[in-house]
């Protein structure tokens, strides 16, 4: 990871990773929508989201889970170019325009994102953008820094294999600065707005000549944490240097390792290959995401199918795994970023189907 310089030094922290989206290519109704990952940050002026993804009907799940809002929405990230990674922009961007939304929002995607989005907005009366757009595209075989969020996070893209261009993003937290000691820059001499100072890094001079140097009142700097996102992929190793030491690595896994060789056919991952990737970089937990319809099984399944690709995945890494659902959140008061026991949705989010009875041949 790039270090951050003192300059950098925020307090903006990520509170809450939201997946309002776990399904690959058609979604579950009632079960499993369509990618989107929603990074919750506050900046200590407020709140700023960042979505990896906007599958169709991601403002549907924004409207019905109290951890997200479509105002704080500021950038999305666009892993590629498959419509149930970015079908959800088109709507969601409208809607943002009736709510009349001023402010600019960023879009950051493979080249060809841009003509996709104005294409389909600016074909549809009144034939304009509905919000300020602010378009990042990745050219063929970038890989590295892009730009800093609204709320402050680092962005960095990086190629991962999947068929057409596709990159994984690592968002990282701001260095945050050390806790001063307020009580020992006291008793060196220092008082009012020279806390402030040497909070922020400065040697003060008093009165009498003396020094008191920052780093013998401020303990050293807390480094921001970091998340990493790769969705679809058969081969992630072009994203392997920038997801050492991850805090939260998010990972496809369409598959379990019984159909190991239909997964590369489709350019999918299984659960083995997400958890010796996230083995091989050291994170410090594995989410895994974008579950084959096939593991939703029927809507009167009472559990979750998806949960045996993550028992598979344990076999093969030594960290936490989580199998993510629609709703889960993440959250920082949880160890090592884990879940909520709760999902964050205002309807039922794993609705069963109610079996209709057969009619009788009096009825029929």
């Amino acid at each position: 990871r790039t270090p951050m310089t003192s300059r950098a030094f925020s307090e903006t922290r990520v509170e809450k990773v939201v997946f309002l989206g776990t399904g690959a290519a058609v979604p579950c109704p009632g079960k499993r929508n369509m990618s989107c990952i929603c990074f919750s940050a506050n900046t200590g002026a407020g709140r700023s989201l960042t979505l990896v993804d906007c599958g169709e009907g991601t403002q549907h799940h924004i409207a019905v889970c109290p951890s997200t809002k479509l105002y704080a929405v500021d950038d999305i990230l666009i892993t590629h170019l498959h419509g149930d990674h970015c079908f959800g922009i088109f709507g969601l961007l409208c809607s943002m325009g009736m709510a009349e939304r001023t402010e600019p929002v960023s879009v950051v995607g493979p080249k060809g994102i841009r003509a996709m989005v104005e294409a389909a907005l600016l074909a549809a009366p009144p034939c304009e953008l509905p919000v300020p757009l602010r378009f990042s595209e990745l050219e063929a075989g970038f890989s590295g820094f892009v730009k800093e969020t609204a709320s402050g996070l680092r962005v960095s893209a990086y190629p991962i294999e999947h068929g057409p261009p596709t990159w994984g993003y690592v968002l990282q937290e701001p260095d945050r600065a050390g806790k001063l000691d307020a009580k020992k820059a006291r008793t060196m001499g220092a008082a009012g707005p020279q806390l402030g100072q040497l909070k922020n890094g400065q040697d003060i001079t008093l009165a009498d000549g003396g020094v008191v140097k920052a780093t013998d009142v401020v303990s050293p700097p807390q480094q921001g944490r970091s998340f990493a996102v790769l969705q679809d992929c058969y081969d992630a190793s072009g994203a392997a240097h920038g997801c050492q030491g991850v805090d939260v690595l998010i990972h496809e896994c369409t598959f379990e390792e019984g159909l190991h060789e239909l997964a590369l056919k489709k350019g999918h991952s299984t659960s083995k290959m997400a958890a010796q990737f996230a083995e091989s970089v050291r994170c410090k937990r594995l989410v895994l995401t974008h579950f084959s319809a096939r593991y939703t099984a029927s809507s009167g399944c009472p559990d979750d199918p998806a949960e045996q690709l993550g028992k598979e995945a344990e076999a093969y890494c030594s960290m936490p795994v989580t199998v993510a659902k629609d709703f889960m959140v993440l959250d920082e008061s949880q160890e090592c970023f884990g879940p909520l026991p709760e999902l964050s949705v205002k309807r039922p989010a794993w609705t069963p189907v109610i079996e209709t009875p057969a009619r009788t041949e009096q009825q029929l």
